[in-house]
């Protein structure tokens, strides 16, 4: 292709682009929009960060893409022009208004080929460098997308050339774009951070378990255009502009820009507000979720329909001096179970919906223990009693059962090492202790009673004696007791 008609071609594509530009919707008075493209919102791109895709949090952090999606992706720049620039520098990448950072794909090698480079280091010295170019193919396209391989990774995980054909590789990396020298056309690849081989021969049934992997990120963040969600005020946008746009598909919570007026403020709560009372309203709604642990998920109306919800709501918008009629009530049910969710307790599926599921298994976990804990003391004193229960009630024998019962029953529950434990057995973050504390009190059941804020059951000899056993937890100390107590009738 000679200069002139490259030239020429690149003129024509600039005076596309232009044309393009000038019709363009920017969202005049929106300052979080930067523009609409086919009905689609991209935000300002300080705003994208907050994007789940761009944080996504399993697989390592490398979010799954088919072949055929990563070969849609966009440069930050062809969107944003020179505001895209800081994004691409942090090697961010665009499916529709959806930005992706780290992703992942898996395929097997259709071609490969070696390079050798050179490039300048920070010295300014010249450093000569071995890189492999590969072409993946997953089948979802009939086009493979090519990974740039360095020699270090290519070596550690014993490849050698064209000897790689049969493998299944998974390649972890971010997208790169550049321009084709011989026809200025925008191309991309893939920059490896990891190359992994799944399996050396063929095995469909990694391949299944790939593409379920891939569709079902795909159909859960990618297909329909990513919404911002700014509480009640996007919710009034989203009637009048959003045609195409779905709320309940990619919902990221954000703060309101600067510019809101302080009417449209005021609809919201701020966390720091509610700081103080926030434990009251958790302790509420994990008893909540208790009384329904045996079930995966719980509807957001039945929530905000609970009565003892509602009535500490009030409780606390008393003690805050708030008033109802200025605050919306979801988003203090929505800041309740943001806190669940932080810890990975819970897991908010949509704008009706919350699973409980770690809870569940969490909860019953603490449950059977107290139960397996009380049960075994329980037989040891049964025996103790049928011992005892034709003796002479003397000052021997009460001193016998005294000295028999602190050798039964010796122990306590650590909150803070239970809290660990949890931590590291189910996979979430740290347990605030007062939680912790209210499940081991919902766990204390079966024929236990409370008298005076403690848990006790009695046990009746036929020697006129009987024995009490108490659950005590220690004022000031994060730790529960369990407590023999023998008394003479």
């Amino acid at each position: 292709m000679t200069d002139d008609i490259l030239r020429e071609k690149v003129c024509k594509r600039a005076r596309k682009k232009l044309e393009e530009n000038c019709h363009l919707d920017v969202a005049p008075g929106k300052n979080y929009i930067s523009f609409r493209k086919n009905d689609v919102n991209y935000y300002a791109p300080n705003l994208i960060y907050t994007a789940e895709t761009l944080n996504y949090k399993h697989n390592n952090g490398y979010f799954p893409l088919l072949v055929k999606d990563a070969l849609k992706t966009k440069d930050p720049r062809q969107l944003y022009h020179n505001e895209g620039a800081n994004a691409a520098n942090k090697h961010v990448s665009f499916f529709s208004n959806h930005p992706l950072l780290k992703i992942s794909i898996t395929g097997k090698i259709t071609f490969e080929k070696t390079i050798e480079t050179a490039r300048k280091n920070e010295q300014g010295n010249t450093v000569n460098e071995c890189l492999h170019i590969l072409e993946i193919d997953d089948g979802s396209s009939s086009t493979s997308i090519k990974v740039r391989v360095n020699h270090i990774q290519y070596a550690f995980n014993q490849m050698s050339y064209n000897s790689n054909r049969d493998t299944l590789f998974r390649i972890d990396g971010h997208i790169a774009f550049y321009y084709l020298k011989q026809t200025m056309d925008l191309n991309r690849e893939v920059r490896a951070d990891n190359v992994t081989p799944v399996c050396n021969r063929s095995d469909f049934q990694r391949e299944i378990n790939w593409w379920k992997t891939a569709v079902d990120a795909r159909h859960k963040y990618l297909q329909k255009p990513w919404v911002i969600r700014f509480g009640p005020y996007e919710n009034e946008l989203s009637n009048s502009e959003g045609k195409n746009q779905d709320l309940t598909v990619r919902e990221d919570i954000v703060m309101l820009p600067a510019e809101t007026t302080s009417h449209e403020s005021e609809k919201g709560i701020p966390e720091s507000v509610i700081s103080d009372s926030i434990l009251r309203l958790q302790n509420a709604f994990l008893k909540f979720m208790i009384k329904r642990h045996k079930h995966k998920t719980l509807k957001m109306d039945d929530i905000c329909a609970d009565a003892t919800m509602r009535a500490e709501i009030q409780g606390v918008l008393d003690n805050l001096s708030l008033h109802p009629d200025n605050i919306e009530l979801r988003e203090i049910y929505g800041l309740v179970i943001k806190k669940f969710s932080d810890i990975r307790m819970v897991k908010q599926k949509s704008t009706t919906e919350v699973s409980i599921l770690k809870f569940s298994r969490l909860f019953c976990y603490i449950k059977n223990m107290m139960k397996f804990l009380t049960t075994s003391q329980e037989v040891e004193v049964y025996k103790l009693i049928k011992k005892f229960s034709y003796s002479n009630m003397n000052r021997h024998t009460y001193k016998d059962i005294q000295k028999y019962l602190k050798q039964i029953i010796h122990f306590s529950i650590d909150l803070r090492k239970l809290a660990k434990e949890l931590t590291e057995k189910f996979n979430i973050k740290s347990v605030p202790l007062e939680l912790i504390n209210t499940m081991i009190e919902e766990s204390i059941g079966g024929d236990y009673i409370t008298k005076g804020g403690i848990r006790v059951r009695e046990f009746q000899g036929t020697s006129n004696f009987k024995i009490v056993l108490k659950w005590i937890s220690l004022p000031g100390e994060p730790i529960w007791k369990y407590v023999p107590k023998l008394y003479l009738d």
